[in-house]
Order: structure tokens, then sequence, then C-alpha cells
């Protein structure tokens, strides 16, 4: 009789154990979880929405940036393309007037020995 009892007892625990609602787990319905998913694919939605207009923000900003850049680019090179012709003007100016300087100076060296020349 007590082993019955017992047993009894074991297979009431178990029963109630099984059939017992978790108290942290509400019990979902179908129409519950749909909600829920529904509310999370909405948060997603909106989330990448907001992400969307931030990338195109800052692809705006870039773009200008790169204009910017590539005009500032072209500014230079203009202006290292003037002051490198007139680099080899002034080049090719100074090496002309020390040609021309070195021949006349032969010249009156040529002369000068003409002159020595005489003297002896």
């Amino acid at each position: 009789m007590m082993l019955q009892r017992v047993f009894v007892f074991l297979l009431m625990n178990i029963i109630q154990t099984t059939a017992a609602k978790e108290p942290w787990r509400p019990a979902c319905s179908r129409y519950d979880y749909e909600e829920r998913l529904l509310e999370r694919v909405i948060r997603n939605e909106l989330s990448m929405e907001t992400l969307l207009k931030e990338i195109h923000e800052t692809n705006v900003k870039i773009e200008s940036s790169l204009k910017i850049l590539e005009r500032a680019i072209y500014e230079v090179e203009t202006q290292l393309k003037s002051e490198i012709n007139k680099a080899k003007a002034y080049m090719s100016d100074a090496v002309a007037e020390m040609t021309n300087n070195s021949s006349m100076t032969a010249i009156q060296i040529k002369k000068e020995i003409e002159k020595l020349k005489g003297f002896y």
C-alpha cells in the first residue's frame, strides 16, 4: 500500500512538472509569434532605411570631397607645369648667357695673347 502511494505520488509529480507552465515564458499563440516577427521586421526595415540614408549622405560628402581634391590636383599640376616651364626658360637663358660670356672671354683671351705676342 505504501508502495502504491509512493508510486501515485511520483506519477502525480511527473504529470504536474510536465504539464505545468513555466512562469518566465508566456504562452505564445500563433498570432503573438507573428506579431513579434512583424515588429522585428518593421524595426529592421526602419533601421535599414536609416542606414541607407546615412550611406547616401556619406556618399554625397565623399563625392564632393573628391571633386574638391580633383580640382586642387588640377590646379597644383597646372602651377607645377608653369613653374617647370619658367625654370626651363631661366636655365636656357642662363646657359645661353654663359655660352656667350665664355665665347667673349675666349675672344678677349685670344686678343690678349696676340697683343702679348706682339710685345716680344
